[in-house]
């Protein structure tokens, strides 16, 4: 069967400049070849093949396979002027597979005539919901255990307030500085969790650490009070300690990511973690409609999921401490987690 015509596309300046593979190898004839570094490239981690539009199909990726099976090294891969790549990524995925420090390579550091130049059309809600469709499409496939899944886990946490409201419903409860600390605490952890969600899903999942510290916060504090529960009275009195003291008395997992937040999300910074997804790295031009891409929305999965784990495993045990029955419902989260590690749903 025939291939299609290959080509590379970029998108500067609100355009999409268009090169034909073909056309590019008569470019670069030139140019001096040197040895690049393979994990140099951006493209090893990026949807460089697939898109929402074509999805990965057996039958694509058999077709991708015998490329890469048929890459030839004596041809060098070409680089722009930015250092992205413009083609080669067949004989990129061969050198990975097999193990190889450099690829042959060739850089244009004046970007040649395109063949085509299209503007880039921005519908009328300028894509504000463009990301979440995508997301909702892949839900619908490639990542449908994933959401089943996590749908699930909040159905889970959503179990665990009932109880509590349950337990609320008596009036001699309302003044247990215990069960008001963990009530509440598990229910603002539920906002802050499904904020993050919902961020994520609309793909702007580096603004959601504005909600991922203060989740660390419930987290810490959940554990903090199951610990030593006699500490509920001086938190319910307005006398919590820090949010750093009390990842220190519990030793918190979480320090570390706490430092990273501190650094890159929690507050306005200019670092290129902070900026990467404002601004394409290639073209400079501002990306103002909120993407992502599907490996890395299943990554962001596994990172919500994980904190629904450890927040489910505190809420059940602060409403054991309480007294309640939870055996039934510790069995239902102990089957979920199980069903999380088989298929591999965990950050």
């Amino acid at each position: 069967m025939k291939r299609p015509r290959q080509r590379h596309s970029t998108e500067r300046d609100g355009k999409r400049y268009i090169w034909y593979t073909e056309r590019l190898w008569e470019l670069a004839k030139g140019l001096p070849e040197y040895e690049a570094e393979v994990e140099q490239f951006e493209e090893l981690d990026r949807d460089c093949w697939f898109s929402e539009r074509k999805p990965p199909t057996i039958r694509e990726v058999a077709g991708h396979c015998q490329r890469i099976n048929e890459a030839d090294f004596s041809k060098p891969v070409i680089i722009n002027d930015n250092g992205r790549l413009m083609d080669g990524g067949h004989r990129l995925a061969r050198a990975l597979l097999e193990g190889r420090k450099t690829v042959k390579a060739v850089r244009f550091e004046e970007m040649p005539q395109p063949d085509e130049v299209e503007e880039i059309q921005v519908d009328s809600n300028l894509g504000l919901w463009s990301a979440r469709w995508r997301s909702h499409s892949w839900f619908g496939n490639e990542l449908k255990c994933e959401s089943d899944l996590l749908h699930h886990g909040f159905y889970l946490l959503y179990q665990c307030i009932s109880l509590y409201n349950r337990i609320l419903s008596d009036p001699k409860n309302l003044s247990d500085p215990y069960i008001e600390v963990c009530a509440l605490t598990t229910v603002k952890a539920h906002h802050l969790i499904f904020g993050i969600y919902n961020l994520i899903i609309d793909g702007i999942a580096q603004e959601s650490g504005a909600l991922l510290r203060p989740l660390i916060e419930t987290c810490d504090l959940l554990e903090y009070v199951r610990v030593k529960p006699e500490r509920a009275a001086d938190i319910r009195n307005d006398k919590k300690p820090s949010a750093g003291e009390i990842g220190k008395k519990i030793d918190s997992e979480f320090q570390g990511l706490r430092n990273h937040l501190n650094k890159n999300a929690s507050h306005l910074s200019f670092s290129e973690d902070s900026i990467r997804h404002l601004r394409d790295s290639e073209s400079g031009f501002l990306k103002f409609i909120p993407t992502h891409g599907r490996v890395v929305l299943q990554k962001n999965l596994a990172m919500v999921n994980s904190f629904l784990n450890f927040l489910l495993f505190e809420s059940v045990s602060c409403l054991g401490y309480i007294g309640m029955d939870i055996n039934e419902l510790a069995d239902q989260i102990e089957r979920w987690r199980d069903e999380c590690y088989t298929v591999n749903l965990r950050a």
